[in-house]
């Protein structure tokens, strides 16, 4: 997370007052949610005309939009209860940091900014200015890799030393814990990381079946194209299709490769030459599970 400026700020202030416009607007005059009739006597029956696309709101808009969100709105959308109060906080939040710029440390600044977006991130918010768009995709990228592979896999991790100081005892310190288990633990993680591979593997195959699929579907029955619309829906079907196929064949390699690092990479965490400190440092960082696996000092 870098280049967290004052442009940047305003854009995520941005983002907070659309969202909430998009999440709590209705159509029609209902028990929960901002009616159009409460936007225009607000004055911002102009939002709604624009709507969609970036513009700055005018500090008047902005205020407006400030007070709704103190009114206390709850609306369910995608099975999940948002209240106006979870925005409102969110807005004050990005303001506050704005207010300390100049005096935070990059750290500091950093942290604060990050934590409001994995905010976003929580509340399924859409993005629609580029900078926070691609902040917002790559935080859950790494949330859909750790989801779906690296917490199992610490999972594993930490059961396999629970059971081991369980059935065997507790060791005198965690560099004698994982040395002496290393062999076994590595031959554990190989087992993991093959189940895992050969899941992927299914999971695109069946991603691209359904595709060629669906394509082949589009293809008989294509929508009428307007003047004004691209021609180039195809080209991205068949590029997205092209993308499966070569993660099938990447994730295929790897199910028959002795060493499946060396075609995966860093997708395999936990199985390079520094595999013994990335376990010890993962640990470091969970003592809860440290203080059941090593003796504890006994103080004189």
């Amino acid at each position: 997370m870098s280049g967290v400026t004052l442009d940047v700020l305003d854009a995520l202030e941005y983002e907070v007052l659309w969202n909430f416009i998009d999440f709590f607007t209705v159509n029609t005059q209902i028990e929960n949610g901002i009616d159009h009739l409460k936007l225009t006597e607000r004055g911002l029956d102009s939002i709604w005309d624009d709507f969609g696309y970036w513009r700055r709101f005018g500090e008047a808009d902005r205020n407006a939009i400030l007070q709704l969100m103190e009114e206390p709105f709850e609306i369910s959308k995608n099975d999940k209860i948002y209240n106006s109060h979870d925005f409102l906080e969110l807005a004050n939040n990005v303001n506050a940091l704005k207010q300390n710029l100049d005096e935070l440390t990059k750290t500091e600044i950093e942290r604060k900014f990050k934590q409001i977006l994995n905010k976003l991130v929580d509340m399924e918010m859409k993005a629609v200015t580029g900078d926070i768009y691609y902040r917002l995709k790559g935080l859950r990228g790494v949330r859909e890799r750790y989801n779906d592979y690296l917490y199992p896999k610490q999972q594993k991790i930490f059961e396999f030393m629970l059971e081991k100081a369980t059935n065997q005892g507790r060791w005198k310190n965690l560099n004698q814990a994982v040395e002496s288990v290393l062999p076994e633990l590595d031959s554990v993680l190989k087992d993991f990381d093959k189940a895992w591979i050969n899941q992927k593997l299914e999971e695109k195959t069946q991603a691209l079946k359904q595709a060629v699929q669906q394509f082949e579907e589009y293809k008989k029955n294509p929508p009428e194209r307007k003047f004004y619309e691209p021609k180039t829906r195809d080209k991205t079907i068949e590029d997205w299709i092209r993308g499966l196929r070569m993660q099938c064949e990447t994730f295929k390699k790897a199910s028959l490769a002795d060493d499946p690092s060396s075609i995966l990479g860093n997708k395999l965490a936990y199985n390079t030459l520094y595999q013994p400190e990335s376990i010890k440092n993962l640990l470091k960082k969970h003592p809860e599970i440290v203080e059941q696996i090593v003796v504890k000092n006994k103080k004189s």
